[in-house]
């Protein structure tokens, strides 16, 4: 049976959590795991090569992020105060990454998401040392969201991520696996 934008292999598609993102043909397996059941949803992903720019520990830094928007790439987007902010409470699946070089410091270097401005990021996996060496860091959370919970990316250890090559190239995607 052909896909309609109603239904994807004879299912009807539930509108808000599974609307195709541009970029991704209804026969990507991506797609079809997203709609299978309307169990599961893209909310937003979005990878962005910006401009020379530092990440400051603890603040928020991430890309600006669009609710279904999975190809747009942008240029040289403000990196500062942009967050997802969750429109469902549920069980969500949070993954990030970033790419950056170190500078000759051998300090602990975090990248991580953050949940609400007060609440402490959770730790990601340690990426230390280098100058000039390109590293990448990310990880992958399941967290319980309430509907106005919003979650972003940041570096900390009080030290600053240089960018490699004049860019740094993060990435944030939340995924709705379950709604309350």
């Amino acid at each position: 049976m052909a896909d309609s934008p109603e239904t994807i292999d004879g299912r009807t598609k539930i509108p808000e959590l599974g609307i195709r993102p541009r970029g991704i043909p209804a026969t990507d397996p991506l797609y079809r795991l997203m709609v299978s059941r309307g169990k599961l949803g893209l909310l937003s992903v979005k990878m962005q090569q910006g401009t020379v720019q530092s990440i400051v520990a603890g603040a928020w830094r991430t890309v600006t992020l669009d609710v279904i928007d999975y190809d747009d790439f942008g240029g040289a987007a403000e990196l500062a105060n942009n967050r997802i902010v969750v429109p469902y409470s549920g069980i969500y699946l949070v993954f990030y990454a970033m790419g950056w070089a170190e500078d000759a410091s051998t300090t602990a270097r975090y990248v991580a998401f953050q949940r609400n401005a007060t609440v402490t990021a959770t730790r990601g996996p340690d990426y230390t040392d280098g100058s000039g060496t390109l590293r990448q860091g990310g990880n992958v959370h399941p967290v319980e969201l309430a509907v106005g919970d919003a979650i972003g990316l940041i570096a900390f250890t009080g030290t600053t991520i240089n960018s490699w090559a004049g860019d740094n190239l993060p990435m944030l995607a939340v995924v709705l696996l379950r709604p309350n």
